[in-house]
């Protein structure tokens, strides 16, 4: 009895959803990594669009993070994975992105959320678990 009790805490404890986070800086991108782990959710961190497409491709996510990455191209990230994975959560995680694009990134659809890197880390991680959890 003790034993499937065991099993039963242990599964409790594992991971139940995956985060894939795009970030160019890998500090960044591990310190989010990290963050969303305390949450048990399991983060996959890729420094550009082009590998994001390769894990969504290759394993099953729940959550995209993805960071403005300079121009549009966070956004593109965000409209493919919508178009490709509509099941997928979508945050756009902007470091110095406009209002405009903020905008921008909910008015087309291709996010659920904008936050940006201002944000208080347990802020954004309870963000991130709220939306996995829907």
């Amino acid at each position: 009895m003790s034993m499937s009790l065991a099993t039963a805490r242990a599964r409790d404890r594992l991971p139940k959803h995956t985060a894939l986070v795009v970030n160019t800086d890998s500090d960044s991108r591990e310190s989010l990594c990290r963050l969303l782990g305390e949450s048990r959710i399991n983060a996959v961190g890729v420094p550009n669009g082009v590998a994001a497409l390769r894990v969504l491709h290759d394993q099953a996510v729940d959550i995209l993070i993805c960071e403005d990455l300079g121009g549009l191209h966070g956004i593109e990230v965000l409209e493919a994975c919508e178009a490709l994975f509509p099941h997928v959560r979508r945050v756009f995680l902007a470091k110095n992105a406009s209002a405009e694009l903020h905008g921008e990134a909910i008015s087309r659809g291709h996010a659920h959320a904008t936050v940006t890197n201002a944000m208080h880390p347990v802020d954004l991680r309870d963000i991130i678990a709220a939306l996995v959890a829907q």
